[in-house]
């Protein structure tokens, strides 16, 4: 009988990492606090380089804002549960025809 892995249990994914990354902390602030609050003198630095597209961390966190007051616009709020995709993932359907061609 095979025996089936739970990989969010098991997390097989560690042995790729070194010691001192598996023993690292994780930091209790969301993603967002963390940038924010790090990131204070250094809103135009670049958080992200993009193909070449250098994005500032306060462009980053201007557009984070956005996106939650569009969120919020739509009603959705602390607790929901929200699918997100970007321009730059194609439908599943699209990447089996092109497999197939």
């Amino acid at each position: 009988m095979c025996k089936l892995l739970k990989p969010s249990v098991e997390k097989s994914w560690l042995k790729y990492f070194s010691e001192e990354a598996r023993e690292a902390s994780v930091p209790q602030n969301t993603i967002y606090r963390h940038l924010r609050e790090n990131n204070e003198n250094g809103l135009g630095d670049t958080a992200l380089n993009y193909f070449g597209r250098k994005i500032s961390y306060g462009t980053l966190l201007t557009e984070a804002d956005r996106a939650a007051g569009a969120f919020a616009a739509a009603g959705i709020k602390k607790g929901d549960i929200v699918a997100a995709a970007t321009v730059t993932i194609r439908p599943q359907q699209d990447r089996r025809r092109s497999a197939d061609n």
